[in-house]
């Protein structure tokens, strides 16, 4: 039996003095959003962390634009909300139509006469 599993994405921790840090407390797959690549094992992930570049940068990249990531939280969650209530209007508006449609069948059904046309000469 395969299991199809996916990864979940790393995130650093904040430490005291509010300063994004790596963490080790990991499960695995885990993946990196610095590179988008999945590690398996903590091996690779503790060396893919303590020696690229680019993982360095982008922790850096977190500590300098923390503001910037609350405010844009904030703004997605605004955002989600409106899309949630566009939805629930949308679904009023479907299930409304259908009831009209439905109704308008029954009309329709009511209103037509029925011939047998096997008895037409």
């Amino acid at each position: 039996m395969n299991l199809n599993t996916t990864s979940d994405i790393y995130s650093p921790v904040l430490d005291d003095t509010s300063t994004y840090i790596d963490t080790n407390n990991i499960t695995f797959p885990i993946k990196c959003p610095c590179t988008n690549k999945d590690f398996f094992n903590k091996n690779t992930f503790n060396i893919h962390r303590r020696k690229t570049k680019k993982h360095k940068d982008w922790l850096a990249e977190l500590n300098a634009n923390k503001t910037n990531f609350y405010k844009d939280t904030i703004l997605l969650n605004e955002l989600v909300k409106q899309q949630q209530e566009m939805i629930i209007s949308r679904d009023n508006i479907i299930q409304t139509q259908k009831l009209h449609i439905s109704h308008l069948e029954k009309q329709i059904s009511k209103n037509v006469p029925t011939y047998n046309l096997l008895d037409l000469d």
